[in-house]
């Protein structure tokens, strides 16, 4: 969305620059939405004066961007000369790797034509031309094809004995294998050493060619009008800071560059990392003459490095031709040592060795032969013996087998007569066990019945209980009632009714002790006493009406209950009754049934039982023989696997002997050429090790020195920006010293000259509108306002993420790089 804006804001402004009338009307209504945001360069209060200058100011952003346009062009340029030298350097390479190519063809040509003449048919269908259109495979393994045919000829031609012959020794040519591989692995690492040395030569170079163009480009844009004029303007209070932004943006919006007043995106793509001084002042001609000076440096050590990349790839291509020589060499050192003649192999002293040891084992041989011999004839020894052995001990186990017999069959009567025993004492304990249930069974309706009588004493017991209640009450003892009713034992009953006795006898003491204090008093008044008489025995008869109807609703509560308890268990006892009655029915039934099937089975029984007993009998007498006979042939088995078994052994350590002592003798030739090779390997290992020493000692060095190097190089471009930027600081205070000082000391916008005030506007809208120190480099794709890096990335860490100028919200992949074009 962010790319579709910028081209619509493109096109807009190039729909500006096309059109001639009204430029500032177009400008103002494409821009009237944002005004506002237009203005982040200066003060709300000065926005009638800045839309008034906004032409002057596109003027002056077209002239940037041509100007841009032209340095652009002068860079491709230069790099399109450069990559014209490349080209032609390469061509020059191609030109000369054709012509070895041709010529090594034509020589390789003329041979197999040769060796084609001169071959069998078989050979020549190998030995093809080679055509150049070719793929790389391919054409590798054509030359390997006609490189083996042309090796096998030359190994069965005519002059191949006389070759052979000729040959040189096996040790020589071992030796020069070594000095070759030595070589080889000499010239190995100083190609690793060039080609390492060539990498950072390469390196170097592009450093230096990227310097150069960023030297170029410096020197170009400070000798621009346009450009010295725009920067020309920058505070003294902003200048130092600028070349810092500059410095700290790592896109090509670190220059200034001026954007649009409607808000709109305008990308211009710099050329410069940091902007350049004027040329007018003195400071600034200064900074020409080193920027000159550098250009110079640079050009001079990227020539130089050119120069030694040059000597380098030639002594790699040297390096190259003589290990192809060295190849060649080993190859032919390789066939030499495969065609030896017969009698320099019989005359060496690995055949002399060999013969040696072959005179060694056939003694060995001859010595084992004789050893053979004597252990046949103990073999023979050994089966005479066994013969006499197995007539004995048949004879013995004959002897066992008898007695063997005899213990059986009194084991076998042993076995009957305890399982006769068995099967009594089973019959016994099934008839114990049914008598046992069926007194258990007795016991279950004891208990049942128990239970009916204690249902019934306890309706009983609550008999008696009511008829005390009814005698209690028609006595009229309270006490006894209560005591009867709360249904405590006898125990407390009597207690409670002697704590009421004591408590009446105290009563009647007291009534007593009154009427003889009373005195006259009470004979006086007897006529008038009888009401009262009357009265109590009426309250009396009222206490013990009372207690006769607590007890009689006492009794018929209880009575209720027993009634419960009574249907309850009448219930219990009639289920329990028909259960009976149905059980005996059953158990006739079935002991009916059951007699008739024991007469049955006991019929069957005795039957079967005289049956087993005669089998038992024969069973037991063909078991005696089979078990009697199956001994003996397992007696007889195991005798002769016995013996076979000692055969196998004695032969088996014979031939264990026989491969013991062979493998002995290998092992000890096996280890005495394990020994000379180890020797050799360990030799080797030595030298290898050495040699790797000293080539990681060279290698550490070098890149010592490489890093070294490195470090004094960035440490002098590091100088040099640091003078560059010293440079730019000291040249734009130059420029802001003339400009104070040409103005006449007017302060204000309103006493400058209109282009002067138009250049000021534009000035002001390319500096960053929060910090006021800053170019604009970042864009907020959610509202397109335009601030600083700083501005923004500080915003992003303290996670402040909303734009400075309209308050909306914005991620960081909101946030895009200004591309000034």
């Amino acid at each position: 969305m962010a790319s579709q804006a910028t081209d619509a804001r493109k096109r807009s402004i190039n729909h500006l620059s096309a059109t001639d009338d009204g430029p500032r009307k177009r400008l103002q209504s494409s821009s009237s939405p944002a005004t506002g945001r237009a203005g982040d360069g200066g003060d709300e209060d000065d926005g009638e004066d800045e839309s008034e200058n906004l032409w002057p100011n596109y003027k002056e952003l077209e002239a940037y961007r041509k100007e841009a346009i032209y340095r652009q062009l002068l860079d491709s340029r230069r790099k399109l000369s450069r990559s014209n030298r490349r080209l032609k350097a390469a061509e020059g390479d191609v030109d000369r790797a054709q012509r070895s190519s041709s010529h090594l063809r034509l020589f390789w040509d003329q041979l197999v034509e040769r060796v084609v003449s001169r071959i069998p048919p078989e050979h020549r269908q190998r030995l093809v031309p080679i055509d150049p259109e070719l793929s790389a495979d391919a054409l590798q393994q054509l030359l390997e094809g006609q490189l083996d045919a042309i090796a096998s000829f030359v190994s069965s031609g005519p002059g191949g004995s006389a070759a052979a012959a000729a040959a040189p020794d096996v040790a020589q040519l071992q030796r020069r294998c070594d000095e070759l591989a030595e070589q080889s692995a000499a010239y190995k690492r100083d190609l690793f050493l060039s080609q390492s040395k060539l990498e950072r030569s390469e390196k170097a170079l592009r450093e230096s060619t990227s310097k150069l163009s960023r030297l170029e480009k410096e020197f170009v844009r400070s000798q621009s009008e346009v450009v010295r004029v725009i920067e020309g303007r920058k505070s003294p209070s902003a200048q130092p800071d600028a070349p810092k932004a500059a410095g700290s943006t790592p896109t090509p919006a670190s220059a200034p560059a001026p954007a649009p007043a409607s808000g709109s995106t305008v990308v211009v793509k710099q050329e410069a990392d940091s902007p350049a001084a004027p040329s007018h002042p003195p400071a600034d001609a200064q900074a020409i003459v080193e920027l000159r000076d550098q250009l110079s440096q640079a050009q001079d050590s990227l020539v130089v490095a050119e120069r030694e990349s040059d000597a380098r790839f030639a002594e790699i291509q040297g390096l190259n031709e003589e290990i192809k020589e060295l190849k060649l060499s080993v190859h032919q050192l390789k066939e030499q040592s495969q065609n030896i003649p017969a009698e320099r192999v019989e005359a060496s002293a690995v055949c002399q060795e060999l013969r040696a040891k072959l005179a060694q084992a056939q003694r060995e041989l001859a010595a084992t032969e004789e050893r053979l011999v004597s252990l046949e004839t103990e073999n023979a020894e050994l089966r005479e013996e066994q013969a006499s052995l197995a007539k004995a001990s048949g004879t013995e186990l004959n002897e066992r087998i008898a007695a063997l017999e005899k213990t059986v069959k009194s084991r076998d009567s042993d076995v009957t007569r305890l399982r006769r025993q068995r099967d009594e004492l089973n019959a016994e304990l099934t008839e114990r066990r049914h008598r046992e249930q069926v007194k258990f069974n007795q016991i279950d309706e004891m208990k049942a019945l128990v239970g009916v009588k204690e249902e019934r004493l306890a309706v009983l017991t609550g008999y008696v209980k009511r008829l005390r209640i009814t005698i209690a009450a028609s006595r009229g003892e309270q006490a006894a009632v209560e005591a009867l009713s709360t249904g405590a034992d006898e125990a407390d009953q009597l207690d409670k009714l002697a704590s009421a006795a004591k408590a009446a006898q105290a009563e009647v003491e007291q009534l007593r002790r009154r009427l003889a204090e009373s005195g006259q008093a009470e004979t006086n008044g007897a006529d008038s006493a009888a009401p009262p008489q009357s009265t109590e025995q009426l309250q009396v008869e009222v206490e013990r009406l009372k207690l006769e109807l607590r007890a009689a609703g006492d009794s018929s509560t209880a009575l209720y209950d027993e009634i419960d308890r009574l249907s309850t268990a009448y219930s219990d006892l009639e289920k329990k009754v028909s259960n009976q009655v149905l059980d005996l029915s059953k158990m006739e039934n079935k002991m009916l049934r059951l007699t008739t099937e024991k007469s049955k089975a006991d019929q069957k029984f005795f039957g079967t039982m005289r049956i087993k007993e005669s089998l038992e009998v024969e069973n037991r007498a063909a078991l005696r023989n089979v078990e009697r006979q199956t001994k003996l042939v397992e007696l007889l088995t195991e005798n002769e696997k016995t013996f076979a078994g000692q055969l196998q052994a004695h032969e088996r350590e014979v031939t264990l002997f026989k491969r013991a002592m062979q493998e002995h003798v290998k092992r000890i030739a096996t280890l005495e050429a394990e020994l000379e090779a180890s020797r050799a390997r360990l030799a080797e290992v030595e030298r290898v090790k050495a040699e790797a020493e000293g080539s990681a000692k060279e290698l550490i060095d070098a890149a010592t020195d490489e890093r070294n190097a490195r470090r004094r190089l960035e440490e002098q471009v590091a100088r040099l920006e640091k003078d560059l930027e010293r440079a730019q600081r000291k040249a734009a205070r130059a420029v802001a010293a003339a400009g104070s000082s040409g103005g006449g000391g007017k302060v204000g916008r309103k006493g400058m000259d209109p282009d002067e005030e138009a250049k000021e506007a534009a000035f002001q809208m390319l500096m960053c509108s929060t910090c006021q120190e800053s170019w604009r480099s970042r864009l907020i794709t959610k509202c397109f306002h335009t601030f600083c890096q700083e501005c923004v990335d500080s915003r992003i860490q303290t996670r402040q993420r909303k734009c400075p100028h309209c308050a909306i919200p914005f991620a960081v992949s909101d946030v895009q790089t200004l591309y000034l074009q």
